[in-house]
């Protein structure tokens, strides 16, 4: 199984993404894909949502190689079913430096999630 972590997923580029990911993935069974989808829809559009599940209806996807969390990624992350993310590291870093924090809590996800 080969799983993917997309970001901001209903934005135009991350519904776009997942939209070609889905097309171009040749199922044998349709266990060999999935998509973990985050975004908050401050900068997106939540409509996108129902294009990419009617996407998947359409091509005979099952909904369970998608998976969509409601989430602001510079928050915690402990709600995910992976283990808990060790936070401390990133206490000390400044409001300044929400993109490095952001940027290495996706990184303990993607690991947690087993994620490409």
């Amino acid at each position: 199984m080969k799983n993917i972590l997309i970001t901001g997923a209903t934005g135009f580029i991350g519904t776009n993404l997942c939209l070609k990911l889905f097309s171009d993935f040749k199922f044998t069974n349709q266990e060999n894909l999935k998509i973990y989808a985050i975004d908050n829809h401050v900068s997106s559009d939540a409509k996108n949502l129902k294009v990419i599940k009617n996407f998947l209806n359409f091509k005979k996807i099952s909904e369970k190689n998608f998976v969509f969390y409601y989430h602001d990624i510079c928050q915690t992350l402990d709600f995910l079913p992976i283990d808990k993310i060790d936070v401390q590291p990133y206490k000390y870093l400044s409001h300044k430096n929400l993109d490095k924090i952001a940027s290495l809590l996706l990184f303990h996800l993607q690991q947690g999630l087993h994620c490409l």
